[in-house]
């Protein structure tokens, strides 16, 4: 099973900068950035790997979308699932019928890793680079 020490060191070396504002020397959740695009990802209490996109908070979409929330392992293409707007699900929920949800359209990217830590919101916590 690959620990996230390992899943960093993997990130990192695919380009992807990496972020925590976990305060344990090994964190339980991280962000990684690659071309501007922000992604998320956990290790839960009973070791499944969540991984979910990064936006905006919005009231009809939270502040990201789940794109898989079991996975055993965690992978680069795990994380660069992440660096969409949406997932399928979201996109075409049955909710709004078919085409483009109201959801996916209410959902506002950040421009950059700089922007989403310099917006009040965040600024709640203090993030640090790994």
């Amino acid at each position: 099973m690959k620990t996230m020490d390992e899943f960093i060191k993997e990130l990192k070396d695919a380009d992807f900068s990496v972020y925590t504002s976990d305060a344990k020397k090994v964190p339980t959740y991280i962000f990684f950035v690659r071309d501007n695009k922000i992604g998320y990802c956990q290790i839960d209490y009973f070791g499944w790997w969540r991984f979910s996109t990064v936006h905006k908070p919005c009231r009809d979409a939270g502040t990201g979308f789940c794109v898989y929330e079991e996975l055993p392992e965690p992978s680069i293409q795990s994380a660069s699932d992440c660096l969409i707007i949406a997932p399928e699900w979201a996109i075409n929920h049955k909710k709004y019928g078919a085409g483009v949800s109201n959801t996916a359209l209410t959902v506002k990217k950040y421009k950059s890793w700089d922007e989403y830590i310099n917006t009040p919101i965040n600024q709640i916590l203090k993030y640090r680079k790994l």
